[in-house]
């Protein structure tokens, strides 16, 4: 499961996933954030792991989509990934992004961090309603 937040005066996207990481919940943000990119352009974002309980992606899922080509092209993408087995599965992601000519997100613990990387100062992410 996942929230879709936006912050449109810095134009960053925060999706912050819950409970359990699975290829239905990240397929279901692709959708949404396809369809937010017709709306609003690309923008810069940011994935919230922090919440995550379970992992239910096997390896070849992370590569798969690591291959393919970022919905938000040539924006900066910060993954929050306080937990070492999300940080070890998030860095694979990030490699296969690099290797397939992609830009590859930045890997932080924190939202604090993430917010420093983007250089937010009071962010204020409202949410992205459903049908947008």
């Amino acid at each position: 499961m996942f929230e879709l937040l936006f912050d449109r005066r810095h134009r960053v996207l925060l999706a912050r996933f819950s409970g359990t990481l699975d290829g239905a919940a990240v397929a279901a943000l692709d959708d949404a954030a396809a369809r937010f990119v017709e709306r609003e352009g690309p923008v810069s974002s940011i994935a919230d792991f922090s919440n995550v309980e379970t992992v239910g992606m096997v390896t070849d899922t992370i590569v798969n989509r690591g291959l393919l080509p970022p919905i938000m092209k040539d924006q900066l993408r910060v993954f929050v990934v306080p937990r070492d087995d999300l940080y070890g599965l998030a860095r694979m992601f990030a490699t296969y992004q690099r290797a397939s000519g992609n830009r590859e997100p930045v890997l932080v613990r924190s939202l604090d961090q993430a917010y420093t990387t983007l250089g937010l100062v009071d962010p204020d992410f409202q949410p992205v309603e459903p049908s947008q």
